[in-house]
């Protein structure tokens, strides 16, 4: 694989050097590491290696002052002959360039810095000194690709916008969010170069993940389809409001508790493997949260650890992982809710109809889990969906079909994160390089693909929530993500009261008169 990276500008590069999406005070090292580089000054990265010695930046800063003399000395044994012939503008000096000019013809890079020399840029040993260019693609806060061209002082040369099809200036990138500093840069490259066989291996595996979770995209919402339209059918029952809500909770219990399980342990994965670098906060909640499943924690440094305090291996965690998964497997679940719904009261008064729709919605609901368990537990489950539980909804009824909207929303977001990623990919081949693992699916949630796709379900989701309800109190718990109701779901009418029992004597009565009277 070349040695071209990828640079993401969705993750900070290491601890402590993080993309903030508002303005932060600047950090010293960083600074000085920027005047360093922009005036080609090894005696001063020398000294911010001395500076963080021990750490990953004094390594980088001894790599770059090295980068600095090495390229500074090729540039000069290669003009300074030119110079003590007399310079470019005398017969003797024009000789030794067209001589000069023999050896660096063949290689690209001090070729043109040669040519620009000769053209009389001031610039072109600096540029020169800079090192090696390489490309790199990012994307800025919308999701928009860019091709980034960068020496090995993480110095932008430039930057080009793929969607735009322009070059964009310095300052756009940085408005853009789309850059990072020279000593971000230079740190993900080194991070790259050292990871690259691993990238690569993961990437091959979201690949085959990903294609996985797009061939079951119109089965799910199929499936999810028809527990709505079951749901409707099941809503006109002669159940009382009482019965009605016990009855809708047995069809909202199984839904979404594998993807919720994985993505937790998928997040917990990640930050085991860096500490929690490059996550975000919803990500890290996650992690938090299926640590404590397992009964581990998490430590100040970003350690999983044991309840002794003890730092917890890779190995460790996946089994516990896999044995919570076994203990606590959808088969288990859908067996345990089918036994309480037939001992329950509502399921008793229910007529036959009913009856087989009833189980009909439980068992959509255990293919639903079982191709969900089953993709989860092999391939983990992509950070861009979302966990169709619906907990802020206090109505079973429209608990349940705003879980169905929910897994429709992600099989539709599989199916355009899929179609999105194509020409994404396709860039990255065309340099020979790999994303990095996670950007892809990071970048695509920026997209108004994405908000717009999400807007758009999030939007029946609430249209269903303003609809009356069965019973209770009007909900006042949080909406779901994305979900702004205009208005308070209220509650409904009452279904049409039953005869009372004086109605009925009168019935018996009338009937025993027209029975028993004389007939003229």
């Amino acid at each position: 694989m070349a040695e071209q990276t990828p640079v993401s500008a969705v993750a900070p590069v290491v601890p402590g050097v993080e993309v903030a999406a508002v303005p932060q005070k600047p950090d010293p090292i960083q600074a000085q590491y920027e005047l360093a580089v922009q005036a080609r000054d090894p005696v001063a990265m020398m000294d911010i290696a001395r500076k963080t010695l021990g750490s990953p930046i004094s390594q980088a800063a001894v790599e770059a002052a090295s980068t600095m003399e090495r390229n500074g000395q090729q540039y000069d044994s290669i003009v300074k002959p030119i110079q003590d012939a007399g310079g470019f503008d005398t017969r003797e000096g024009r000789l030794k360039a067209l001589d000069t000019w023999k050896t660096v013809k063949d290689n690209p890079q001090w070729g043109t810095y040669f040519i620009e020399t000769l053209l009389g840029n001031p610039n072109a040993r600096l540029a020169a000194t800079g090192g090696t260019i390489t490309t790199k693609y990012t994307f800025d806060d919308a999701g928009k690709m860019f091709r980034v061209d960068a020496n090995e002082l993480g110095e932008i040369v430039r930057a080009f916008d793929i969607e735009g099809n322009r070059d964009v200036g310095r300052q756009e990138f940085s408005q853009r969010k789309a850059g990072q500093s020279s000593l971000e840069n230079t740190l993900y490259r080194k991070s790259q170069l050292i990871n690259n066989e691993i990238y690569a291996k993961r990437f091959a595996e979201n690949q085959v993940a990903e294609g996985e979770w797009g061939a079951a995209a119109d089965q799910l919402h199929s499936l999810y389809d028809q527990k709505k339209s079951m749901l409707s059918q099941l809503h006109g029952t002669e159940l009382n409001d009482k019965e009605r809500e016990e009855l809708y909770k047995f069809t909202t219990r199984q839904i979404g508790s594998s993807s919720s399980i994985s993505s937790g342990f998928n997040a917990l994965d990640q930050f085991s493997q860096n500490k929690g670098v490059g996550m975000t906060e919803d990500q890290k909640k996650k992690a938090g949260a299926a640590a404590s499943m397992l009964g581990l924690g998490i430590n100040a440094q970003g350690e999983i650890i044991n309840g002794k305090n003890e730092k917890v291996s890779k190995d460790a965690l996946k089994n516990l992982q896999e044995s919570f998964n076994k203990n606590n497997g959808f088969e288990q679940n859908y067996n345990q809710t089918r036994e309480d719904a037939l001992r329950s009261a509502a399921y008793q008064k229910l007529g036959l109809k009913e009856k087989q729709i009833f189980d009909s919605i439980l068992e959509i609901d255990r293919n639903i889990e079982r191709k969900t368990a089953e993709l989860s537990s092999k391939y983990g489950t992509p950070s861009f969906l979302v966990t169709p539980s619906a907990m802020a909804v206090g109505d079973q009824y429209a608990r349940g079909q705003v879980q169905a909207e929910m897994g429709k929303f992600n099989s539709a977001a599989i199916q355009a994160y899929n179609d999105w990623k194509a020409d994404k990919i396709a860039e990255y081949q065309r340099a020979g390089q790999t994303p990095t693992p996670g950007e892809l699916q990071q970048a695509f949630m920026k997209t108004d693909l994405y908000k717009n796709l999400k807007n758009q379900y999030m939007e029946e989701s609430a249209n269903i929530r303003r609809q009356p309800i069965a019973m209770g109190p009007v909900a006042t718990e949080t909406a779901p993500e994305g979900v702004k109701p205009t208005q308070a779901p209220v509650v409904g009418k009452a279904p049409p009261p039953k005869p009372t029992e004086q109605a009925a004597i009168e019935e018996r009565r009338a009937a025993l008169r027209a029975k028993h009277r004389t007939k003229d």
